[in-house]
């Protein structure tokens, strides 16, 4: 089962006096989502970001996401002008206690803030990365400033920084969450 939207899943995790089991890939997606990379990302610091990437065609690119250590503000923007949902943005903030997982769908751009030190994700990727076909924008872009924390120690690659803003990439959006 696929989803048109970004959308926090339930896991499922079996617990007893030894202690538990947790399935990776959650039930609602066992049917069509092909696992073709699994990644797992450390962040050091608090307020590091990344993001806000996108793959085109053909290497659009479903993820699911689950915070292992840490938590995270989660953004996620439609960058499909064809969607009704183009350029509508997603707030999550997810923390590692809980059991829930992060279905990014391929036609939205996603990144994320480490709201604490040592924060790990566990990516699960439906497709392979290619450069080619990267087509990401700015996470300082006015769509989206306002969503990140308040936190002014903001840690981003030198690629992310110099992104070209949402506008430059995709065209005019709708602004609404």
């Amino acid at each position: 089962m696929y989803y048109n939207k970004p959308k926090i899943i339930q896991s499922f995790k079996f617990s007893d006096h030894r202690g538990s089991l947790e399935k990776l890939i959650p039930t609602s997606m066992d049917e069509g989502f092909e696992t073709k990379q699994v990644h797992i990302v450390r962040n050091l610091y608090s307020g590091t970001i990344r993001g806000m990437h996108h793959q085109k065609a053909p290497y659009l690119d479903n993820k699911i996401l689950k915070v292992l250590s840490g938590r995270i503000i989660d953004i996620c923007v439609c960058v499909n002008p064809k969607s009704n949902n183009f350029g509508r943005c997603f707030r999550f903030e997810i923390v590692s206690n809980d059991d829930n997982f992060l279905y990014v769908p391929s036609d939205y751009a996603h990144g994320y803030e480490a709201l604490e030190d040592n924060t790990s994700i566990l990516y699960i990727h439906s497709n392979n990365y290619s450069n080619l076909s990267d087509n990401s924008f700015n996470v300082n872009d006015p769509l989206i400033a306002q969503l990140w924390s308040n936190n002014p120690a903001k840690i981003l690659s030198t690629k992310d920084e110099n992104l070209p803003y949402f506008i430059e990439a995709y065209g005019e959006a709708k602004n609404e969450m």
